[in-house]
C-alpha cells in the first residue's frame, strides 16, 4: 500500500528494488507557497513509494498484451519521486528507461497568493508545455480550500481540488488520487513503447543520423534497444518475468 521502504523480503516474480530505479515522477511547486507547506505534501506524496497492482483500475487495452506474465493480484509497482528543482533531463532518457521522466505531480496552495484553480490550471499546463514537456501522466493536486474556494472552470483540467480533512483522512484522499494517477501512467507507459516501437530507429547521443549507411545500421540494432527499453519498463511495472 502506501509508504513504506524497501521490502522486508524480495520475491523476484513479482517485487523490483525501489529507490532511483523506480518511476521517475517530479513533485513541483505550483504558484506560492513556504517551502514549508511544499515540502510537508511532497513527504505525504514520496510516502507512497510502492502500489500494489490489485489496488489499481487496469484496462483491457491492445497494449496491456505487451506485459502478459503481469501480475495484477501479486505484483508491485515503484516510484521515484524527485524534487522539480533537482530534476534535470537527460539526453539518454529514450535508450535509459530509469532516467526517463514519466510523470510531473503539482503542488498548490490555496491559501497562498492567487487561489483561482483556473489559475493553478494555466500555471501547471505552462510547466508541462515547457521544461517538463516529455512527461506521460500529470496531476495537479490543489491543498487547503478557502471557505469561498472559486470552483474550477474547465473540468477537463488536470487540477484537482483535495478538501479540507484530518490527517488520516488525508493519506486516504491522496492515495485514491495517487492509485487514480498510476492507472493514467500505466496506460500512457504501454502506448509510449508502442511508439517507440513503430519508431524507424532508436538513436543514442552517441549516434550519427547524417547518412544513409548510419541509419541502416540504426535500423538494424532497433530491435534489440526496444526490447531492453521494453525490459526495463517491465521492471518498473513490477513485472520481471517479462523483462527476461
Amino acid at each position: 500500500g502506501g509508504g513504506g521502504g524497501t521490502c522486508a523480503s524480495l520475491d523476484v516474480s513479482t517485487d523490483f528494488v525501489p529507490g532511483s530505479v523506480g518511476v521517475r515522477v517530479l513533485i513541483v511547486p505550483v504558484g506560492q507557497m513556504s517551502d514549508a507547506t511544499f515540502q510537508r505534501y511532497a513527504r505525504l506524496l514520496r510516502s507512497f513509494d510502492e502500489l500494489e497492482l490489485r489496488q489499481l483500475t487496469h484496462s483491457k487495452s491492445p497494449a496491456a498484451s505487451l506485459f502478459p506474465k503481469r501480475s495484477w493480484q501479486h505484483g508491485r509497482m515503484f516510484y521515484n519521486w524527485v524534487d522539480g528543482d533537482t530534476y534535470a533531463p537527460s539526453v539518454w532518457q529514450d535508450v535509459q528507461v530509469h532516467r526517463r521522466l514519466f510523470g510531473v505531480v503539482g503542488i498548490f496552495h490555496c491559501r497562498t497568493g492567487d487561489p483561482r484553480l483556473d489559475v493553478a490550471a494555466e500555471k501547471f499546463d505552462a510547466l508541462l508545455g515547457g521544461e517538463y514537456a516529455d512527461a506521460l501522466a500529470a496531476r495537479c493536486f490543489a491543498f487547503e480550500p478557502l471557505d469561498d474556494q472559486p470552483d474550477l472552470e474547465h473540468t477537463n483540467s488536470n487540477v484537482v481540488l483535495i478538501p479540507n480533512c484530518d490527517a488520516a483522512h488525508l493519506e486516504m484522499y491522496v492515495s485514491t488520487l495517487v492509485q487514480d494517477f498510476t492507472a493514467a501512467l500505466l496506460r500512457e507507459l504501454e502506448r509510449w513503447i508502442v511508439l517507440q516501437e513503430q519508431a524507424p530507429f532508436i538513436a543514442t547521443p552517441l549516434d550519427s543520423v547524417r547518412h544513409a549507411d548510419e541509419i541502416a545500421r540504426l535500423k538494424r540494432r532497433k530491435f534489440g534497444r526496444h526490447s531492453k527499453a521494453k525490459a526495463d519498463v517491465a521492471l518498473l511495472l513490477g513485472s520481471p518475468d517479462d523483462a527476461v
